[in-house]
């Protein structure tokens, strides 16, 4: 199959994969092989987020990642949705287990601060505290040693 040219960047292109991604749909199926005439390959949408000065003039990495974060809270929606269908048969029930179990994992990793584990957030925060805590200790000991002497 020969090979499509990569798409010029145009913010009407790049706001329509990001909208794209916010309803759920994976960068693989917005931009594969069936992609829109006209888009980008993965790669030639890699090669937009790597372009510094369209990153500069659109600012394409942090809609980018808004986007992201928007499509876990989707997939955290969809959670809900599959958790709550009725479900006729053993293999129906066990299909939706897995599709629950592959967003939350999914979203775990998306959004870790706010749909990970309990364990990960409990550790990280144990490890702020600590860090909080050196960082005290340092500043008081320098402060008691610059007043003592």
């Amino acid at each position: 199959m020969p090979q499509r040219p990569n798409a010029t960047f145009t913010p009407e292109k790049f706001e329509q994969i990001l909208l794209e991604i916010m309803a759920g749909r994976s960068l693989k199926k917005i931009l594969g092989p069936d992609r829109r005439d006209g888009f980008p390959s993965r790669a030639g949408f890699h090669v937009w987020l790597a372009n510094e000065e369209l990153d500069r003039k659109h600012n394409l990495n942090r809609r980018y990642a808004d986007a992201r974060s928007l499509q876990a809270d989707n997939y955290f929606d969809e959670i809900l949705e599959i958790a709550d269908e009725d479900t006729e048969t053993k293999e129906a029930c066990m299909r939706n287990r897995l599709r629950v179990d592959t967003r939350k994992w999914v979203i775990g990793r998306m959004k870790p601060w706010m749909y990970g584990d309990l364990s990960q957030k409990e550790s990280k925060k144990g490890e702020e505290d600590k860090q909080t805590h050196e960082i005290v200790e340092v500043v008081v000991t320098k402060k008691d040693g610059a007043d003592g002497g």
